[in-house]
């Protein structure tokens, strides 16, 4: 009977079958098999997607089955059906780790994996995923079907093994998945986490199957109470990630008026929420949104509420984000900046939902409608506060244009020399300031010169008998040239008179 069963470890340990996916990187390699081991693609048998159905397949060469179900016999005829059953649970549980650890699965305890920094942690995730997606979805049904081959003329005893052999590792799984629902709630693990979900729902049917009987009930609990604690999780998280962009003030202005990286952030995390959409809207089916930002529900700015909980939430998260950036823009000492700055910021969210369907299904054309007439009342808002004060000094209202007097073509030079300092104080400071959209840079330079440099020609054409060529320091052709250069994000100087700008 030891001969026997060292044979049953031998035969198991000789004539296994490793499935390794072609298509994902794993740790095990050929180097690490004993002689003899076979080895097959997964890739035939589970696919990657989630919920393709799939068979079970031979974990041991299949003319390896009658010897064993042989000896079985043998010893179980012979009283010694219990070092059978030591012998092969033994091994297969042996060969259930390797896989594990061939899925790159790591056997950590929840204090060592509360302890892991989040590129490590992120990575464990994923292997987490992949370990739950190929093990439950496959693996482990060819177990069971193995113990049945093997054990299922001798009763009960084949589910018994098959419990035996799956437990440690199912609660390996679990394990994992405690810590953690047990750690912070930071924003960027909600991914993670939602990939953690989507595969764990998807293979609870299976695992409903597995574990069946009675005596396995403890399992397929666990693993239903760990989907709700995931789903409760990623609520939480998801309102860790909103009160975060709520409550990120800052006590120094931003430079330049550019994007605040709080915005890129914002839109990147939503535009990757987006791929989880059905998930999503599974777990916050039933959690209320707070649509209405104050800040801007006082403003009349309230949307209309969308359907879907991952367009709610979306569109929640940007009001606010919205308001926080109104906030932020008071710190700023120019008004004509503060607008620079919400409209480089807004049209910065209309380009990121315009340029992703995923977000533009989203949001939705009359959100982009709104957005869009937003900063461009920003741009508007702009040009009055940056020029109204110049193109005041070119009114008439003080004299009569075209007059010889001496009075007049001195008061007519001085308005011109006045004007052109003026656009040197905008020039010295605009140029420093930055428009990261090419054509809303270029857009707003040309609105400016419809404005202006318009202005300032009409102006020099009015009073050509009163100003000579030398009294004029920038013509307009000039100052046109020199407005290319506003919103480049470097401070430029001016050439001390037109001949230097040739």
């Amino acid at each position: 009977m030891s001969r026997l069963e060292e044979e049953v470890k031998c035969i198991l340990g000789r004539y296994k079958q490793t499935y390794v996916p072609r298509s994902m990187s794993f740790r095990s390699t050929t180097t690490n098999l004993a002689s003899g081991e076979s080895f097959s693609s997964l890739e035939d048998v589970v696919v990657d997607s989630p919920r393709q159905e799939v068979k079970a397949a031979d974990l041991i060469q299949p003319d390896m089955i009658p010897v064993l179900k042989s000896i079985a016999k043998v010893m179980f005829n012979s009283d010694h059906g219990q070092e059978f059953c030591r012998a092969f649970i033994g091994a297969r549980r042996d060969a259930l780790h390797e896989y594990l650890a061939g899925l790159e699965m790591k056997q950590l305890s929840i204090e060592e994996i509360l302890g892991l920094k989040w590129d490590v942690l992120s990575l464990e995730i994923r292997n987490w995923v992949r370990a739950m997606r190929i093990v439950t979805g496959f693996y482990l049904m060819s177990e069971q079907n193995l113990c049945n081959q093997i054990l299922a003329e001798f009763g009960e005893i084949a589910s018994a093994a098959f419990l035996d052999i799956s437990k440690s590792s199912a609660l390996t799984l679990l394990n994992f998945g405690e810590a953690i629902v047990m750690s912070s709630h930071r924003p960027e693990k909600l991914f993670g986490v939602l990939n953690m979900y989507e595969v764990l729902a998807d293979r609870l049917i299976n695992i409903d199957t597995l574990f069946s009987e009675e005596e396995c009930s403890f399992i397929r609990v666990e693993f239903h109470n760990f989907l709700a604690a995931l789903g409760n999780y990623a609520r939480a998280t998801f309102s860790e990630f909103r009160e975060g962009v709520e409550s990120n003030r800052s006590q120094k202005p931003f430079p330049k008026g550019g994007v605040h990286p709080l915005t890129s952030y914002v839109m990147n995390y939503i535009r990757t929420l987006c791929a989880y959409r059905t998930t999503f809207d599974v777990i916050f089916r039933d959690e209320q949104v707070c649509f209405m930002c104050p800040p801007l529900a006082a403003k009349g700015m309230v949307e209309d509420e969308p359907t879907s909980p991952l367009d709610r939430h979306s569109k929640s998260i940007l009001l606010v984000l919205e308001a926080n950036l109104r906030e932020k823009s008071i710190l700023l000492e120019q008004n004509a900046l503060k607008h620079i700055f919400l409209m480089n910021n807004i049209c910065y969210m209309v380009d990121k939902v315009k340029g992703c369907d995923d977000l533009r299904r989203c949001f939705g054309d009359e959100w982009i409608r709104k957005q869009i007439a937003k900063y461009q009342q920003n741009a508007t808002s702009y040009l009055r506060a940056t020029w109204s004060c110049a193109l005041t000094i070119l009114r008439e209202s003080d004299y009569s244009p075209g007059s010889s007097t001496s009075n007049t073509r001195t008061r007519a030079r001085e308005k011109c020399r006045a004007f052109c300092l003026a656009f040197e104080e905008v020039y010295k400071l605009q140029t420093g300031w930055v428009i990261p959209n090419p054509q809303l840079r270029s857009d707003l330079q040309i609105a400016t010169s419809q404005k202006v440099i318009t202005g300032y020609r009409a102006f020099l054409g009015m009073h050509k008998t009163d100003i000579d060529d030398k009294y004029i320091k920038y013509t307009a052709d000039d100052l046109e040239d020199l407005t290319l250069d506003f919103f480049e994000g470097s401070n430029r100087s001016l050439p001390r008179a037109k001949s230097r700008r040739k």
